[in-house]
């Protein structure tokens, strides 16, 4: 364990455009009506959006977006 912290300690975190400078899933995504319901309730902004086969990555600035439930759990389970 003592070698997986060192690691992290020195891991910095990967460039990537800030959030503001990506279009989200909804914009990019016609049928996003479609998606799962969670998704209303996520905001993300991928770096990269049907690109070609590569490299395994997948870089994504995600948020909750504003709910009308106070609890967080409880919105997390509506659409369950």
């Amino acid at each position: 364990m003592a070698d997986f912290v060192r690691d992290m300690e020195v891991a910095s975190p990967p460039a990537l455009p800030a959030p503001a400078a990506l279009r989200g899933y909804q914009d990019l995504e016609e049928n996003d009506a479609e998606w799962y319901p969670i998704w209303r309730s996520i905001e993300g902004r991928p770096t990269q959006w049907r690109e070609p086969p590569g490299e395994p990555r997948w870089q994504t600035w995600m948020r909750f977006t504003d709910t009308r439930f106070a609890d967080r759990a409880q919105d997390a389970l509506r659409h369950l």
